[in-house]
């Protein structure tokens, strides 16, 4: 009998984001249906139930421990909105600064928009600076539950909107999908240095 093998992203989604005791033996019996004959998209159903229904005990379970940890994040988030709203004030002085600083590449940079860009690059890495901060903290002050902590961040950043405040240089689609790409990217990576570090720390004490 030729083994099924089930889809690789949602076998990876359920070993990694799943909350519960029952994970190994949910996981277990999904794979195993699966190579009995039921079809990917079935299986792509029970995986994102599975994890809509451990990602709703958790926060139950959890309760007022990850509500804190998520204000604390928050409180990046909401420094990176303070500190953009400074930077946009402060975008022509610092398009000017690079204008005299580039000397002689300047005119053929403003010929494709090549100083704004460079502005929009610094505003962008802000964003993802403070982002990566915010997925750093909330990751760290829940180190239990650490990827269901940043997966209840990232609900929570679509859930309430931020003001996407930024120097426009694309389409407002492409822009509102470079904004949140950049968020998610930032959430991510402070996300895994916590949890690196942290994996770091356990293998130093064995």
């Amino acid at each position: 009998m030729t083994f099924r093998r089930p889809p690789r992203v949602a076998t990876w989604l359920l070993k990694h984001l799943l909350y519960g005791r029952h994970k190994e033996s949910l996981m277990g019996d999904l794979i195993q249906l699966h190579q009995d004959g039921r079809s990917s998209g079935w299986y792509w159903r029970q995986v994102l139930t599975a994890l809509l229904a451990g990602f709703g005990d958790a926060v139950r379970t959890l309760g007022i421990s990850l509500a804190m940890s998520l204000c604390a994040a928050w409180g990046a988030i909401l420094l990176w909105r303070e500190l953009n709203a400074l930077f946009i004030r402060n975008s022509g002085d610092l398009y000017w600064f690079l204008r005299d600083a580039l000397g002689s590449f300047a005119p053929a940079l403003d010929g494709t928009n090549g100083i704004l860009v460079l502005v929009w690059l610094v505003g962008a890495f802000l964003r993802v600076l403070c982002f990566a901060a915010s997925g750093w903290i909330v990751a760290r002050l829940h180190p239990r539950q650490q990827r269901i902590a940043i997966t209840a961040l990232i609900v929570s950043l679509l859930v309430w909107s931020v003001p996407w405040q930024q120097i426009r240089i694309v389409g407002a689609e492409l822009q509102s999908l470079t904004h949140y790409g950049s968020a998610l990217a930032g959430i991510l990576v402070g996300g895994w240095l916590a949890m690196a570090r942290g994996s770091g720390r356990k293998l130093a004490r064995t």
